[in-house]
């Protein structure tokens, strides 16, 4: 055997399964997140898809796309202003969730990291009876629609938002990157962005939505674990540092060979 292969049997066995139990605490995530390593190169391998995340090529398209659409357009956005940032159905696919939780873990201010921290638990547990059985989200096209129209009834104020800026600006997600206005005035007065790309928005938030290594069979509850950030970013309080819940998912199914329901 391998010592690559040796080495993720230890982790499985003596740290992930230690109790005969997957548990999110910090060892368990730190397990995951080195066996995703270990097996990124191996596209052939199950636990190749937990080391996923977003191609930095993808947001540079969209940039470039971006660019181009709003050449002899002017914008009214500009940096400290954040009202589309405010009051927000801001979700998230899990590969840009991976993607995002990589940018956290740079943040070197531990005072931007510790507020961020303190958002993320904030929201998930105003939110958590939202996870009720009777209000599970879909993955269908028209759940997805209804987002990116901010039509849903899970409003906030970003959690990445610190003294009126992005925290996360460099690793913001399709549907914040393709979100501008033309008027300061009509975001201000009529409580929502006259978002001059709003066909681009739809459409690369679909497409990314659709991507192969977006489809994971999950239940309905562990997919509201993903698409929303105050639930599909883990934390360890103690030490600052996020994980992403979108591997820890992915390796309870693999393991269990079933989607993951707790």
């Amino acid at each position: 055997m391998r010592e690559k292969d040796k080495r993720i049997n230890e982790l499985v066995n003596n740290v992930i399964l230690k109790n005969n139990k997957i548990s999110p605490i910090p060892e368990t995530l730190e397990a995951i997140n080195e066996i995703a390593d270990l097996s990124k190169d191996e596209l052939h391998h199950d636990l190749s898809l937990l080391s996923n995340k977003v191609n930095e090529q993808y947001y540079k398209a969209i940039d470039k796309r971006i660019k181009k659409a709003i050449k002899n357009t002017q914008v009214a956005c500009e940096k400290g202003c954040s009202h589309c940032c405010k009051n927000t159905g801001f979700a998230i696919s899990p590969m840009e969730l991976d993607y995002l939780v990589d940018e956290l873990n740079k943040i070197e201010d531990e005072t931007i990291k510790a507020t961020i921290v303190n958002n993320l638990q904030r929201l998930a547990e105003e939110f958590k009876s939202f996870k009720s059985k009777n209000q599970v989200i879909t993955t269908d096209t028209n759940y997805l629609q209804r987002i990116l129209s901010r039509n849903n009834n899970v409003k906030y104020d970003c959690p990445f938002l610190i003294n009126e800026e992005c925290a996360v600006y460099e690793a913001r997600p399709v549907i914040c990157r393709a979100y501008l206005s033309k008027s300061k005035d009509i975001c201000l007065n009529t409580g929502d962005a006259d978002n001059i790309l709003n066909n681009i928005a739809k459409e690369s938030f679909l497409k990314l939505n659709r991507h192969p290594r977006n489809i994971i069979k999950l239940s309905d509850e562990a997919y509201i674990d993903m698409i929303y950030p105050f639930f599909g970013i883990l934390l360890d309080k103690e030490n600052l540092k996020f994980y992403s819940n979108v591997k820890y998912i992915r390796f309870a199914e693999f393991l269990t060979g079933k989607a993951f329901d707790r």
